[in-house]
């Protein structure tokens, strides 16, 4: 039987599996094929709230804090934001967390 595993090639394999993961940071990626942001500050499993056409906020299933967002259309609308309004944000404040998204020329 070509390709079986030994017991001891079976238990270092769950063992490689089993590492602990890294440690989270907070990330935020920016998606030009979506022109979208996308913000996590946990990592909990979550769902989307929209809050507007433009803004979703992630919510966590555990407890149901915000603990990400997603920005959609960007690029523009900061472009034309910017030239107006210099030092623009959008702030989201739930309980403890509070969610502000900076918007900065030439994401």
């Amino acid at each position: 039987m070509s390709g079986a595993l030994t017991n001891d090639e079976f238990a270092a394999r769950v063992l490689e599996l089993a590492k602990p993961v890294e440690r989270f940071t907070p990330t935020a990626y920016y998606d030009p094929d979506g022109d979208c942001i996308e913000f996590l500050a946990r990592p909990d499993n979550f769902h989307g709230e929209r809050v507007d056409d433009l803004v979703t906020v992630y919510r966590s299933e555990e407890t149901g804090e915000i603990i990400g967002s997603l920005l959609k259309g960007v690029t523009p609308f900061c472009e034309q934001l910017l030239k107006r309004l210099p030092g623009f944000k959008i702030e989201i404040q739930e309980g403890k967390v509070k969610l502000v998204h900076m918007f900065l020329a030439k994401l």
